[in-house]
């Protein structure tokens, strides 16, 4: 009976780890999100954004500076062009970290 109830408030806590993980940052920051679930996920994210991508995470970014000026009322100058641009390079960020959770 009590085991029963310490995996079922510790299967609780560990669900809503991501939503408290994240309910501090205003603009988190994916190498230090994803480090605080597991060191080596950091070093290799740490490492994939030092290997020639700069344009991925200036990317990422401009995607972010926009969600946040439009949801502030700031117009912004952007073109169906320039987000298509930024989606394919933030994709390869997103399967570089889809790729360190899946290990």
């Amino acid at each position: 009976m009590c085991d029963g109830e310490i995996v079922q408030t510790s299967s609780g806590f560990a669900a809503g780890l991501p939503a408290r993980a994240t309910r501090q940052f205003a603009n988190p920051n994916s190498e230090g999100l994803l480090g605080s679930f597991d060191a080596d996920w950091r070093a290799v994210l740490d490492k994939f954004f030092q290997d020639d991508v700069a344009d991925v995470k200036d990317a990422i970014n401009s995607i972010v500076s926009l969600r946040n000026r439009i949801a502030h009322g700031t117009p912004v100058p952007v073109t169906y062009r320039h987000i298509h641009e930024y989606y394919s390079r933030v994709r390869i960020a997103v399967d570089q970290v889809a790729g360190i959770c899946a290990v």
